[in-house]
């Protein structure tokens, strides 16, 4: 992990700063999304790697690679977020456990899939 410097912890007080209770921040790349809940952030959400995303790298896109590459971005964003944040006095939290390790079906994502296309 890299170093954490004070311009990094005050951006992150700004960007906690800019949200309102129930607000949302989304981290590029490795789609984690967070929530602020009070004086805090919770890991809300985690982006799947979708099928196709690999030809999307291939046509140049800055993103992951692979389901494993995905989920080192996550876990590699989620702890210098947390560090960064936890400097500046916030809590960042994975209340859901959504970085587990889990073994998850394509079936699991396309119901996913289906759901998230409902309510929007």
């Amino acid at each position: 992990m890299r170093q954490i410097r004070q311009s990094d912890v005050e951006w992150s007080l700004k960007t906690f700063n800019s949200l309102r209770d129930g607000g949302r921040w989304a981290v590029p790349r490795s789609g984690l999304i967070f929530k602020r809940v009070g004086g805090k952030l919770e890991l809300h959400d985690v982006m799947p790697w979708l099928h196709g995303m690999d030809k999307a790298l291939e046509a140049g896109a800055d993103i992951p690679g692979s389901p494993d590459e995905l989920r080192r971005y996550q876990m590699d964003d989620f702890a210098l977020i947390q560090s960064a944040f936890e400097m500046a006095g916030i809590e960042i939290t994975d209340p859901r456990a959504l970085l587990i390790e889990r073994n998850i079906t394509v079936e699991d994502l396309q119901k996913a899939i289906k759901q998230t296309e409902a309510q929007l």
